[in-house]
């Protein structure tokens, strides 16, 4: 069950890099004249992510994570349904998301992915977020 909940945690940070990756890739321009730091991928001293053939190894992770969790999570099942074999990979999963709903109710927060579209938005989320950064730096 343990390895369930890394192999969830992989995921959701596969997403958050995809995510973050086409994010400064459609608003470079924006993003280069706003002066955010460390999104710039050409500068090598300023962006901070560097790894080699991103972001297609962030999509093979992704899938990666996603075939473990669902389908070879559910190998012991294949010659027939039995309980214990389907709790012991499938439980922390149920347990990820219904947490992560009921957290979705408690704060009254929306069901979607935050917004990405407008690029002086995503200018001032990364900003902000470049503060809060060097704020714990210290």
């Amino acid at each position: 069950m343990a390895s369930m909940a890394v192999l969830i945690v992989w995921a959701c940070e596969c997403l958050a890099f995809i995510r973050y990756y086409h994010c400064i890739t459609t608003h470079r321009k924006i993003l280069r004249d706003k002066g955010v730091l460390q999104v710039e991928r050409d500068d090598y001293n300023e962006y901070p992510y560097r790894s080699h053939g991103q972001p297609l190894l962030a999509y093979l992770a992704f899938s990666g994570c996603l075939f473990l969790l669902v389908i070879a999570g559910g190998a012991a099942l294949w010659k027939g349904f039995h309980l214990l074999p389907f709790v012991a990979p499938y439980l922390t999963i149920f347990v990820f998301f219904g947490l992560w709903a009921v957290l979705k109710f408690a704060r009254k927060a929306r069901w979607v992915f935050v917004d990405l579209s407008d690029g002086h938005m995503v200018a001032k989320k990364l900003q902000k977020l470049h503060e809060i950064r060097g704020a714990t730096q210290t």
